[in-house]
């Protein structure tokens, strides 16, 4: 009887920290590989890489994430970045007639963006087109045009949905 009780108060402080553990870890994993707030800008000379997607759910937002290598200084600076996850854009932003969840641009150097999942935009403006995908390059003769690469899939709802490239 007694060998009982003592085990049984030996393995409870010991399941209790086991699972504070477990949880421990499981919250740390779950932490770094966490969504980020949006709208997210990647300028020119930045590469970044983000574990997890980006939520862009606010009323004031025109995207959700733009990579930009025009900063208009000599020399060509690259832009890239890495969306670990989902890109997710709901806006009813009255201030501009263009909706985009990922706008890639370029003037100095190359732009790029990869996107390791799905990109859905819904915009709740009745006036603004809707961009899921958009490039742009403001200097003629590019080589190397921008480019977005997405592995999962577009869904775009709004006025005129679609994708557009201006080179």
């Amino acid at each position: 009887m007694k060998t009982t009780k003592i085990r049984k108060l030996f393995h409870r402080p010991v399941a209790v920290v086991m699972a504070a553990l477990l949880a421990f870890g499981g919250i740390a994993g779950l932490a770094s590989a966490d969504d980020v707030q949006g709208p997210v800008t990647v300028g020119a000379g930045e590469h970044k890489t983000i574990n997890g997607g980006i939520i862009c759910i606010d009323s004031s937002s025109q995207v959700a994430l733009l990579v930009d290598a025009s900063d208009g200084e000599v020399g060509a600076k690259d832009a890239s970045v890495t969306v670990k996850g989902n890109i997710e854009m709901s806006s009813d932003e009255t201030g501009s007639l263009n909706h985009y969840a990922v706008f890639v641009q370029e003037k100095d150097g190359h732009a790029s963006a990869e996107v390791e999942g799905d990109v859905t935009l819904t915009d709740l403006n009745s006036f603004a087109n809707t961009y899921g995908l958009y490039t742009a390059t403001q200097t003629a003769g590019v080589q190397t045009p921008p480019s977005i690469h997405v592995t999962g899939k577009l869904k775009v709802k709004g006025l005129n949905p679609g994708v557009r490239t201006f080179f």
